[in-house]
């Protein structure tokens, strides 16, 4: 038998939601989105950013966007 496991499970991962909260660029032709989640209290934590966009993804995610709402605490 050979001492290498056949079948052995590679680096665990871990999945959590998140939401696009901001993103980097304008809204009209974002470059990349800004990544949060809610913790408690109802408050939004920065958990990262993605990668920059590609022009089509770009123009899909602009068209589902909408300027923050007063209070965000992002805005600006």
């Amino acid at each position: 038998m050979s001492s290498t496991s056949r079948g052995s499970p590679g680096p665990r991962r871990e999945t959590n939601e998140a939401a696009v909260d901001a993103v980097t660029g304008a809204l009209a032709s974002p470059r990349g989105p800004l990544l949060g989640r809610y913790c408690g209290h109802e408050r939004i934590q920065y958990t990262g950013r993605a990668a920059t966009l590609a022009q089509a993804t770009s123009s899909t995610l602009a068209g589902l966007l909408a300027p923050a709402r007063p209070g965000h605490p992002w805005a600006g």
